[in-house]
């Protein structure tokens, strides 16, 4: 999933426009249903698996 536009706890963390979400807590994630069941499972934080160019890498999330 690319992400267009970055707000809240994912921009502090790092994330920016134009990654590519490939994974939320080392689960893939193929469509907004998915990751709106990732959210439903209220954590202190998420681990968010990103592409950036050909890059892979995990971004810690904290979410409170």
């Amino acid at each position: 999933l690319l992400n267009e536009g970055v707000t809240g706890p994912a921009e502090m963390a790092g994330v920016q426009a134009g990654d590519l979400l490939v994974g939320i807590n080392g689960q893939p994630v193929n469509t907004p249903g998915e990751v709106r069941d990732a959210d439903q499972h209220r954590q202190a934080s998420i681990a968010l698996q990103l592409r950036r160019g050909d890059a892979m890498m995990f971004v810690p999330v904290p979410l409170g």
